[in-house]
């Protein structure tokens, strides 16, 4: 993406917000580990003072970064849709809703966390406090699914007809558009394992609840990257075989018309400029 002489603003947009992602991704695997030897100092016979405060501090950042990568997530995936449906006003009005809730959710689940990790229990981040985060980003990931099936599905049954190509064939077009539906809607259940397990436990300290708390913000950033990544790999073949193909149409020489010097015959003489200047050369006689 980076190599391509490109100016457009969303293409350096998108550029910024996968590196991005990358980054709260590292940082927050860092602070796990850290995060874990802490708790190991913490078994010794003489844990060091000030654990509490520092294991706080890392927990409240791992899950900033976490909700970051949630929220630029679905960012990236919405801004697909909207690219596929930038002529129908109502799909946009229903996109930015949508990522409005997402927005709202995940700066709500960012303070029940912070205002638990400060020492308030009764927002303890479990059960239903979660829903404010799952709900948001679930519908949003459906919703964009649902528009990339639709195209997926209009360009099936229609377009490919118009444009006289069979069924039983591929196009880069379709291929794109079955990528989009699928990672979307593989990308949706996996968020159907968090919302039974944030619903059925009150305790954080739960190993699934762990798993899946650790687990989902990685997958968060990795689906949208592999999505752009896969995404310009067809776009890239489907320029190779252009390249590789040669020109579509070739050059069309027109004849010459030029009217015939005798009114009265009703008839137009087409000549070759060449033949023209052959005949000239001989005697001055052309061909009716």
């Amino acid at each position: 993406m980076w190599t391509r002489k490109t100016t457009l603003p969303a293409r350096h947009a998108l550029i910024a917000a996968v590196l991005f992602m990358f980054a709260c991704s590292n940082i927050q695997v860092i602070e796990q580990v850290a995060y874990t030897i802490v708790q190991v100092f913490d078994l010794g016979l003489h844990p060091p003072p000030g654990d509490a405060l520092l294991v706080r501090n890392i927990r409240l950042s791992e899950n900033v970064f976490g909700r970051i990568n949630y929220f630029l997530s679905d960012a990236i995936v919405v801004w697909r849709a909207w690219a596929l449906w930038q002529d129908n006003l109502r799909v946009k009005i229903v996109l930015s809703v949508c990522i409005f809730l997402s927005f709202a959710g995940v700066t709500t689940d960012m303070t029940v966390i912070g205002l638990y990790l400060f020492g308030n229990q009764k927002f303890l981040p479990t059960g239903p406090k979660r829903l404010a985060l799952i709900l948001p980003l679930m519908i949003t990931n459906i919703v964009a699914t649902v528009l990339f099936g639709i195209k997926a599905w209009v360009y099936r049954t229609h377009i490919k007809g118009l444009l006289d190509i069979p069924k039983a064939r591929r196009t880069h077009v379709e291929r794109i558009l079955s990528l989009l539906t699928e990672s979307g809607a593989i990308y949706c259940l996996i968020w159907i394992p968090q919302l039974y397990i944030y619903l059925s436990s009150t305790d954080p300290n739960n190993l699934g609840y762990k798993i899946v708390a650790n687990m989902l913000p990685q997958l968060s950033a990795i689906y949208p990257v592999v999505i752009v990544l896969l995404v310009a790999l067809e776009k890239t073949q489907l320029s190779d075989l252009r390249t590789t193909d040669g020109p579509i149409t070739k050059p069309i020489n027109f004849v010459h018309a030029t009217p015939a010097p005798s009114a009265s015959t009703g008839t137009l003489r087409f000549t070759d400029p060449k033949m023209m200047s052959a005949d000239e050369e001989k005697g001055g006689k052309s061909f009716q």
